[in-house]
């Protein structure tokens, strides 16, 4: 019973021991990094979307485009289309 109440304990001393090198740890200069780049983030978004805004018809244009183009050279590309009209058999 001794032993199985000692192998018991263990993982538990573990977690105890995990949490207390967390607490050690001095986690308010990670936080003070943190919120200083998530602002920069917050505000560089803030001024992407005004951009965005201002350009609304050249994206529309532009992704137009791009789903063009993807679509022609999924079409042009061998392999990945078949062409059915004139197939010889050799």
């Amino acid at each position: 019973m001794a032993h199985r109440q000692r192998a018991k304990g263990k993982p538990f001393k573990l977690i105890i021991s995990i949490i207390s090198k967390i607490r050690n740890l001095n986690l308010s200069k990670l936080v003070g990094f943190i919120q200083p780049c998530i602002t920069k983030i917050n505000h560089y978004f803030q001024f992407l979307k005004k951009n965005l805004v201002k350009h609304k018809r050249f994206f529309i244009v532009l992704l137009v485009f791009l789903v063009c183009s993807i679509i022609t050279s999924a079409a042009i590309i061998p392999g990945n289309h078949i062409f059915e009209g004139n197939l010889t058999a050799q």
